[in-house]
């Protein structure tokens, strides 16, 4: 019984071998999809490491390793991080695939004038909710 088991795991390596690199086909059978495309450099199962750690899942420590700006503001209490108490996987999603957003809020409901220190009345007040007409790049910071 022993030999057809080694025999049968031997076969299904060298088939997995045979459909091309076998860490691309590893890392097809051990990731949960693809990444966004802002972390689609971080693709391949040696990468995986870069946000994972082992025995513990995404921890904040890997992802502000990165995410230094985020980090800063974070300490500096301010931003739409300044009170965060959770994982950054709580709130940011990966995986979901090029087009996914990792970045999801409701940009009507966001308090400008308590997060951004920046209130949006007077002649501003008709840009509530429409971020994107003075940020131009979807960090929102500029």
């Amino acid at each position: 019984m022993v030999v057809v088991l080694r025999l049968v795991l031997w076969v299904g390596l060298a088939w997995i071998a045979g459909q091309g690199r076998a860490e691309a086909q590893l890392g097809a059978l051990l990731s949960p999809g693809a990444l966004t495309k802002a972390h689609a450099g971080l693709e391949g199962i040696s990468n995986c490491q870069k946000c994972h750690e082992q025995g513990r899942g995404v921890t904040a420590e890997k992802c502000l390793s990165c995410h230094k700006p985020v980090a800063d503001r974070m300490t500096r209490k301010i931003g739409v991080h300044r009170d965060v108490k959770e994982d950054c996987v709580t709130c940011h999603v990966e995986h979901t695939g090029a087009d996914g957003e990792l970045r999801p809020f409701d940009q009507r409901a966001f308090d400008h004038a308590g997060v951004a220190r920046f209130p949006l009345d007077g002649r501003h007040a008709v840009l509530a909710g429409k971020c994107a007409a003075c940020h131009k790049t979807r960090s929102f910071l500029t």
